[in-house]
């Protein structure tokens, strides 16, 4: 049996230790599930013009759903923008109040939290408001996006899981982060752990990980995108490294991203290597769905085909390989077994962007390598910006006077 979409809000003083957090697991997986959004039967107005507003008018004019127009405190910034050319878009003042009645405002902002901005819109006359992921879910037959999933009933199975991954972090934000993640997606409660931040500026680099880099890390940028981590690496290790290697399948994201390296140094882009192409538990094709931006991936809807190749075949002694695959993380991360065991790479891997994330993804590594260092981190909200983080025990992190003379060097 499932419940209606609540969100409540949850705030907890502190982060839990190991026996507290595995009774709030307990008691999470005690409750019924809530369950998925009901298809849009009114007028859809979306609130937030940026990055996440963008993909939410592209894939509402891709699933036939028009947007009547779009709600930004900075309305005047975007309206100059060619890609809202054709679409209306207003401060929050200048909404009829007949609309905040009689449409469904869907809430394209991840980087804050959900409930207080629901609360504030709700407070503000509109009477209709829901995260965007969660109104993607009944297009899923037709379009990839899905980021918006309900956990669903758990078997007990699934629970004593989701215990042994909780053991298996190594520090007590992880423990809070998960519950915060398996909260979300199992009750769409947000839960929130005081001294626990959401950090959305250290994406891929956080303290464990920063800490422990060198100068001769080979990076595997696996889902590159716009080349956003490769630049982010370079200015980690004060652009000393042995080699870097990008790998994106869309040519779209391929071309941007050949445009933000070229400004390197020559010195410094003779060193990355180019490729496209997918990565998966194999090599050799696979059907593939382009020009999502950041969300484009292998997908049985997908009308091209794409390469794909295992990390194992690509022969690259990683130490360093960061994953964000739109659900083909697991999948990746098989066909990377044996260079995992030979060359002991950090990991970073985005795990939010199906069922996986719950606990098969997390597991598979934690028994692969058991002697590791296991981290979670959440750096944006509706149960989104999950990413694992993997250090082997051998890196030990510098102070960070250490790094920082590392970087002036």
């Amino acid at each position: 049996m499932v419940q209606e979409t609540a969100f409540v809000a949850v705030t907890y003083e502190g982060a839990p230790g190991a026996l507290e957090a595995k009774l709030l697991l307990q008691d999470i997986l005690a409750q019924q599930p809530a369950r998925p959004a009901s298809p849009l039967d009114k007028p859809l107005v979306l609130y937030g013009a940026g990055q996440l507003g963008r993909m939410a008018k592209e894939f509402f004019s891709s699933v036939g759903v028009p947007v009547l127009f779009v709600v930004d405190a900075d309305a005047a910034r975007h309206r100059d923008d060619p890609f809202w050319q054709g679409t209306s878009i207003v401060s929050p003042g200048e909404v009829p109040d007949r609309y905040k009645q009689d449409a469904l405002l869907a809430v394209c902002i991840a980087t804050l939290p959900y409930l207080p901005l629901r609360d504030e819109l709700a407070g503000s006359g509109w009477r209709d408001v829901a995260p965007f992921y969660d109104l993607t879910e009944p297009f899923r037959a037709v379009h990839p996006l899905g980021n918006g999933w309900f956990a669903g009933v758990q078997r007990p199975c699934d629970g004593a899981r989701m215990e042994k991954v909780l053991d298996g972090w190594s520090d007590d934000i992880s423990r809070a982060h998960y519950l915060q993640f398996i909260a979300w997606r199992y009750l769409r409660q947000e839960w929130t752990f005081e001294g626990c931040p959401v950090n959305a500026t250290d994406r891929y680099f956080i303290p464990p990980v920063a800490s422990v880099l060198n100068d001769h890390e080979v990076l595997l940028d696996l889902g590159a995108y716009h080349g956003n981590t490769t630049l982010r690496f370079l200015r980690e290790v004060g652009q000393r490294f042995s080699s870097i290697w990008v790998v994106e399948p869309d040519p779209e994201n391929l071309a941007v991203l050949r445009r933000n390296l070229a400004p390197l140094p020559r010195m410094i882009s003779e060193g990355i290597r180019i490729v496209q192409g997918a990565v998966g538990a194999g090599s050799g094709k696979d059907t593939f769905f382009p020009g999502l931006g950041y969300a484009s991936q292998i997908s049985e809807l997908g009308p091209a085909q794409v390469a794909v190749q295992a990390v194992d075949d690509m022969g690259i002694e990683a130490s360093f390989i960061k994953l964000h695959l739109e659900g083909g993380e697991l999948e990746a991360l098989k066909g990377a077994a044996r260079t995992i065991r030979r060359h002991r790479p950090i990991i970073v891997v985005t795990t939010y962007h199906n069922h996986l994330g719950l606990w098969k993804l997390p597991q598979w590594l934690m028994e692969l390598v058991p002697d590791y260092r296991f981290y979670l981190r959440l750096h944006s909200w509706c149960g989104t910006g999950s990413v694992m983080y993997c250090v082997p025990c051998e890196r030990q992190p510098v102070s960070q006077a250490a790094h920082r003379r590392h970087l002036e060097r």
